[in-house]
């Protein structure tokens, strides 16, 4: 880091002075007070200071220099927020004592600095900021009226969650709540200690990919404790990575301390600047972060991924996109210009201390695109689609890859194609939806994918068609998971509707046959008696289905229909509006849609249903196509037509249908018979206006805005309750979230602006 990025000499206030002998009669009267407003809320005794969390995850401050804590003016701070009986009267006094403390431990440490930018729903009540340097009239007061909602996170450097006494909350979810929220926005930080406070004491957070760790309540007595949790964000005990100094952020105006931030990026020895930060990850788990920056050398865009795999994964994601690329470009699949573990203090980065160990990754990618919300029209929607099926046919048969999370994350659409070429393509280069609609297979200069397919790092390599003991564990994002994966066994539908193979009309037969030959068309034709090649249960019986399941590559088809129903809910044709009915519709269904989660495996004894299959597989045509727009009817009807085909559980028949891209293979006539009666009659949408849910669930607009989650990642969520094998998907890109700038990120930064250290607590 240059001399530039480093703070400027540090002017930290007067520590309070220490309180002398004469102050003890008054710390007994006010420590007497603590104990007996824990004693009217029924509090456990007083935690010892060796517990579990203390000893791992906070460095003590210096008992001989806790007397610089123990000031007067600190003790009369802790004893107005004993007394206070409002949240808000508690404010102030919290804010005083945190800034006071961390002032003094400054003096002591005097460290050096790292640092973003996202607005969330909800916030904290306190913020641990940095005063600006460089901008002298520049005051937290003067922020929307000093409000921490308008402080962005690259200024943030701890949270703090403040309750009333009359609220029994202790608060530790909702600052486990902010710690997600700001991991999400700050690559540069792998952890982040956040607080937990109450008239009746304090609660210290940890959390990193592991997971949130939260400390036992102490009481106010305990400031050597409240004092560690300052001491430990400035020098972090062993195993507690705060600030990853391979990547920083810089101000895109220096002159507008709430600017948002761009990012410079250490990779394969280069230094990549102008970053602008476009997805973040659930933070607990894998944690995926991407940032777009600049490619200096070719003019291009680079994009760089970040993320933490487990590391008792058998398949690490790199070797696997190598070996696909391995004797020639495999056409819709996303490439590697590097890989490399990120280092720090010369050793591998890994995170997890008290949990799961990672090892953080780093991944430069020089082909990009965009989502499927982004869609210009029906027909570039459904033609990404066709080929996003195509070539996971190809990865699936020929590769012998199976993806395993294929979500509207992972499928994008308008690839653009990085210079970094190596090779030319395959040999053997499927025909995509293109080549079908021409009638012929295109020359290698003109071929190309209209979709792109990346985040393998789930991905599993097939031993002879079948997967290795990998494919048993569940994976997958929750609202495309196919239902089978969710629920850990081969799904029992509420009613099995088993239809034949579609079929290509004369036209759309004609184009296929030039390209695939009719003995590809007639594999897959029915005969008597059988489904896609299998033969259906009789009617009315119900098979015996064992526990434990297989993820099959039908299943990664059904999650792909899950993504382009998401998306045909939410795209809008240009000049098109809801109707009070369509608009009612799509908040009953997307509510449903949306609140999806992963099966609890411990409870799958129970009677469990997917509420997604009752409203969009059980429905009629015309409940279907209720929340879709007139414009769309057709459109929507097609989408009706694949969901049927998607709806019954294929591995209870038997035998079950014998070619393992079955189910991609009725998928794409369907949506060939469209292309091609519609080819002159395209829809055109207004992706910068897609509609609006307005109910519960995300909320999808043309600017994705995060979400604040409200699920904390603590020891008792639903996902932690799953059997260990299940831990991959628990933690799998739940609710990831593209981070969307106010502002363009890639304007030109000569310097970062300085920082006086301590930081402070500023309150609401």
């Amino acid at each position: 880091m240059s001399s530039l990025e480093r703070p400027s000499t540090p002017q930290p206030p007067v520590p309070d002075q220490p309180g002398g002998d004469s102050d003890d009669a008054e710390r007994a009267s006010e420590i007497e007070e603590s104990r007996k407003v824990n004693a009217r809320a029924n509090q456990s005794p007083l935690p010892p200071a060796d517990s579990a969390f203390v000893k791992i995850h906070l460095n003590l401050f210096p008992e001989a220099l806790l007397k610089k804590i123990k000031t007067v003016k600190n003790k009369r701070r802790i004893f107005k927020m004993i007394k206070a009986r409002s949240e808000e009267s508690t404010y102030k006094s919290a804010a005083e004592l945190l800034t006071s403390i961390s002032a003094t431990i400054w003096e002591l440490v005097k460290s050096s600095k790292e640092t973003l930018n996202l607005n969330v729903n909800d916030t904290p009540d306190l913020l641990g900021v940095f005063p600006v340097a460089n901008n002298k009239t520049f005051s937290w007061d003067t922020v929307e009226g000093g409000s921490v909602a308008h402080i962005p996170h690259y200024r943030v450097e701890a949270l703090v969650e403040l309750k009333g006494f009359e609220n029994t909350s202790k608060g530790a979810s909702q600052a486990n709540d902010h710690a997600q929220q700001h991991l999400r926005a700050r690559p540069d930080h792998p952890g982040v200690y956040s607080l937990s406070m109450r008239p009746q004491g304090f609660h210290i957070l940890y959390t990193d990919t592991s997971g949130a760790h939260t400390s036992e309540e102490f009481l106010w007595d305990r400031l050597d404790i409240l004092a560690a949790f300052v001491y430990s964000i400035y020098d972090p005990p062993q195993g507690h990575i705060l600030r990853d100094p391979s990547i920083w952020w810089q101000s895109s105006n220096p002159q507008d301390p709430l600017s948002p931030p761009v990012w410079t990026v250490t990779a394969g020895g280069k230094e990549y600047h102008h970053g602008e930060l476009i997805f973040g990850g659930h933070p607990c788990g894998r944690r995926t972060t991407v940032i777009k920056c600049p490619w200096p050398e070719n003019g291009f865009h680079i994009l760089i991924k970040d993320y933490y795999p487990q590391l008792t994964r058998r398949f690490a994601e790199n070797p696997l996109v190598e070996g696909i690329h391995e004797d020639g470009i495999a056409p819709g699949v996303v490439r590697f210009a590097s890989a490399e573990e990120v280092k720090y203090a010369g050793e591998s980065m890994t995170c997890g201390t008290g949990g799961e160990k990672r090892i953080r990754q780093r991944i430069l990618m020089p082909d990009y695109g965009v989502r499927l919300l982004e869609a210009k029209s029906v027909n570039d929607l459904l033609k990404a689609v066709y080929d996003v099926l195509e070539v996971h046919r190809m990865l699936v048969l020929e590769r012998k890859v199976l993806h395993r999370d294929m979500s509207i994350n992972n499928i994008l659409m308008y690839p653009k194609w990085g210079p970094f070429v190596k090779k030319g393509f395959i040999n053997k280069r499927p025909p995509l939806i293109e080549d079908v609609l021409a009638g012929r297979l295109r020359e290698p200069s003109s071929y190309q994918a209209n979709c792109l397919l990346i985040d393998f790092d789930n991905s599993a390599k097939l031993v002879d068609g079948e997967g290795p003991d990998e494919m048993i564990y569940r994976t997958g994002t929750p609202m495309y998971i196919a239902r089978s994966v969710n629920a850990g066994r081969v799904w029992v539908p509420f009613r099995n509707d088993y239809l034949p193979m579609p079929d290509l009309s004369d036209q759309a037969r004609h184009l296929y046959a030039q390209v695939h030959g009719m003995e590809r068309y007639n594999s897959f034709q029915d005969t008597e008696g059988t489904m896609h090649g299998g033969v259906p249960p009789p009617q009315g019986e119900i098979p015996e289905v064992q526990d434990g399941f297989i993820h099959k590559p039908e299943y990664d088809a059904e999650s792909v229909w899950w993504s382009l129903l998401s998306t045909g809910l939410l795209v809008k044709p240009v000049n098109d509006q809801d109707t009070p009915q369509t608009s009612r519709s799509l908040k009953i269904q997307w509510d449903v849609f949306s609140k999806h989660d992963i099966m609890d495996t411990e409870n799958r004894d129970c009677t469990y249903i997917d509420n997604r299959e009752a409203v969009f597989f059980h429905a009629t045509e015309n409940q279907f196509l209720a929340s879709f727009l007139p414009n769309m009817q057709a459109f929507g009807a097609t989408l009706y037509q694949i969901a049927r085909q998607v709806a019954p559980s294929y591995p209870l028949m038997n035998p079950p249908p014998p070619q393992p891209d079955h189910l991609h293979e009725a998928m794409q006539r369907i949506i060939l018979n469209y292309l091609v009666e519609h080819r002159d009659k395209d829809i055109l949408l207004d992706p910068k206006n897609l509609r609006s849910t307005d109910g519960p669930g995300p909320k999808w607009q043309p600017a994705p805005q995060p979400e604040g989650s409200t699920r904390p990642a603590t020891a008792e969520s639903s996902r932690s309750r799953k059997r260990a094998r299940d831990v991959e998907a628990a933690v799998g890109e739940r609710q990831s979230k593209r981070i969307a700038q106010s502002k363009e990120a890639s304007l030109p930064v000569e310097a970062t602006e300085g920082f006086h250290y301590p930081f402070k607590f500023r309150a609401e």
